[in-house]
């Protein structure tokens, strides 16, 4: 009896086939204009781990900068990255101990910049 509860339950939240093809297609989109030298793009959050809900159409991008070339510029991530991203989306600035950067095109999407030595290596 409790199976069944959790099937019906997962199936009105999880993202249909259709969904699923929707959001590869946004993302791809918008990861597609991402363009930093020496940074990479990548998808994070639920839409990574495949965890997002059905009707839910916002989207984590973690931008990492190579730590050996960006490690002095560390404050000012988030300015390079929205210079690269001005022009090709609206974009909404949002202050924290790094400012994210949040546009709209196509569905929401967020984009947090972090240094690691780790990245794009």
């Amino acid at each position: 009896m409790e199976k069944s509860w959790k099937n019906s339950v997962l199936k009105k939240i999880s993202p249909s086939a259709g969904e699923r093809a929707e959001f590869d297609k946004r993302t791809n989109s918008i990861l597609g204009k991402i363009k930093v030298k020496n940074a990479k793009a990548m998808l994070g959050g639920s839409g990574a781990k495949g965890t997002w809900l059905s009707g839910v159409f916002d989207t984590d991008i973690f931008v990492c900068f190579d730590y050996e070339k960006f490690a002095d510029k560390s404050s000012k991530l988030s300015d390079i990255l929205y210079k690269s991203l001005k022009g090709k989306f609206k974009i909404k600035r949002i202050n924290g101990s790094r400012d994210y950067l949040q546009i709209k095109a196509a569905n929401c999407q967020t984009f947090f910049t972090n240094p690691s030595k780790e990245n794009l290596r």
